[in-house]
């Protein structure tokens, strides 16, 4: 079985979401036993998109008979492989080139539940399976001086309280949220990493900075060892997304067994359960208040059933359920 993994974006997003969904479909395939390719002229028996973007492709992969897979919804952040329109962010909706594409897969992969019902009521007639988020775990085994590389980028002191997020800044949701919780927690300082879908990256950062308190930074996307290293260092990790299914950071930060807190519960996300693999408030008053209580001797965790939660994620895990996938794909 050769499969035809696609995924490339006219800048270096090679640390974000999209490029990270590729890599742990070529770690499943390898897994699996299953031979990945790059090439769709090196006549694969299976073409495996990952963005709406490549909708042409799909197109003349159709014509030669090469039966089509679209992953969708598992990099929602990441502008190039985003499936719903970011000008409706309180409704999920997915775009008319999303749709076009989706319909035209033979076989659509979704991260949960929730969001095979979306793509039903919204109109694709595809076959669509759960295919769960998976997480490599050896991305974060041995680290060693690695976990240095954070404090040492942006020159953070040992007695530094950190909390990390990551997510888009065109959320403003999100970004207003980031910056009530840095407000009413000064002695802690927060980190935001995200991405760009419509803006110019450095004038949105500048804007945003301007209107920010001292303690809550903003930057832009950091390599794959710096933002690893962040989360290591980090003592909690900030889920502030309630209308998206985002899995990719959610699960980095169980592998790394740093306390996730959410900001009201995501019926889009399976991942973040209450009082289990996460804890979830409602109000910005409650995370600041937990978030003050992190270093007091009473402060209460998630982190060991959310690094079990990884575990059952883990590219192994993923590996069987994608090779049955694809043999399906054949066998009919």
């Amino acid at each position: 079985m050769r499969v035809f993994i696609h995924y490339k974006t006219a800048l270096n997003r090679e640390t974000f979401e999209g490029s990270r969904l590729r890599k742990v479909l070529k770690g499943e395939c390898e897994e699996a036993g299953v031979t990945w390719i790059d090439d769709i002229f090196a006549e694969p028996d299976i073409a495996h998109f990952l963005t709406p973007r490549d909708e042409a492709m799909a197109v003349d992969a159709a014509w030669h008979s090469i039966p089509i897979v679209v992953s969708a919804f598992y990099a929602e952040n990441d502008p190039y492989a985003s499936f719903l329109d970011p000008k409706k962010p309180k409704t999920p909706t997915i775009t008319s080139r999303a749709m076009r594409l989706l319909n035209r897969a033979d076989l659509v992969l979704v991260p949960n539940e929730a969001m095979k019902t979306l793509c039903v009521e919204q109109g694709v007639k595809s076959r669509i399976e759960i295919h769960d988020p998976c997480v490599n775990l050896r991305r974060f085994d041995n680290l060693g001086a690695e976990k240095d590389i954070f404090p040492r980028y942006f020159s953070i002191r040992d007695e530094k309280k950190i909390v990390l997020s990551a997510g888009c800044y065109e959320d403003r949701y999100i970004i207003n949220a980031m910056k009530n919780i840095a407000s009413c927690c000064p002695e802690l300082d927060f980190y935001f990493f995200g991405s760009f879908k419509r803006h110019n990256p450095r004038w949105l950062i500048a804007s945003y900075s301007r209107k920010c308190p001292p303690n809550l930074h903003f930057e832009s996307l950091v390599q794959d060892d710096v933002f690893r290293s962040a989360l290591y260092r980090a003592d909690a990790f900030l889920a502030l997304d309630a209308v998206h299914p985002d899995g990719a950071f959610v699960l980095d930060a169980f592998a790394t067994k740093t306390q996730v807190v959410a900001l009201h519960k995501n019926p889009l996300n399976d991942l973040l359960i209450s009082d289990k693999t996460c804890f979830v408030f409602d109000s910005i008053g409650s995370i600041a208040h937990y978030l003050r209580s992190l270093y007091s001797k009473e402060a209460k965790s998630t982190i060991i059933p959310a690094y079990a939660m990884a575990e059952r994620h883990s590219l192994q895990t993923g590996a069987k359920r994608l090779k049955e996938l694809y043999a399906s794909l054949l066998n009919r």
